[in-house]
């Protein structure tokens, strides 16, 4: 179920590869979504625990970045677009 949500990841490939049918897979995929289907908790170990703290910290702290990022480009643009706009109206 994991490897069918990736991004770029067909779900029809995925049930391909595992001879199921599409169809069934979906299914599955919903009601594993809707909760009626539920995985056993995995026990994980403190090793391994602390690295997915790690993970989600980087994940958190890329998201941030990228944020600020784009939030810097458009904040760019508009003020680019606004002094060619006033440009323009201290010209007529």
């Amino acid at each position: 179920m994991k490897l069918s949500s990736l991004p770029g990841v067909l779900i029809k490939d995925v049930a391909t590869a595992l001879d199921i049918h599409p169809f069934m897979f979906s299914l599955w995929r919903k009601q594993v979504r809707d909760g009626v289907i539920v995985a056993k908790s995995a026990v994980l170990g403190v090793q391994t625990v602390a690295e997915l703290r790690r993970l989600r910290e980087l994940e958190r702290r890329y998201k941030l970045r990228a944020g600020r990022a784009r939030l810097r480009s458009l904040l760019q643009w508009n003020t680019a677009a606004l002094i060619a706009q006033l440009r323009a109206a201290s010209d007529v």
